[in-house]
């Protein structure tokens, strides 16, 4: 688990700002971070407020896009779970 600070809830988007340490499922070692990502489950959102300490996992999904007859396919870091650490 990744422990992280919540910044901004865009529920409307099912997206979350998370200021964060190393996330080594992403090969990310950088301390102090701050990335949006993508809920699994949007409901996750209305567990949290802006400022609440977080632990959370992420994971890299791959995207398939059908755009007028051509295939995009991309990745999207994505907040798999995470719950609000106590303190």
């Amino acid at each position: 688990m990744v422990n992280g600070e919540v910044k901004k809830i865009d529920e409307s988007a099912g997206k979350i700002t998370l200021k964060h340490g190393p996330i080594k499922s992403l090969d990310m070692n950088e301390d102090g971070m701050t990335m949006v990502f993508r809920v699994q489950d949007p409901a996750m959102l209305k567990q949290v407020k802006v400022g609440d300490k977080v632990q959370f996992e992420a994971e890299r999904t791959t995207t398939v896009f059908s755009q007028k007859e051509r295939i995009l396919q991309g990745e999207i870091d994505q907040l798999r779970t995470f719950v609000r650490s106590a303190g």
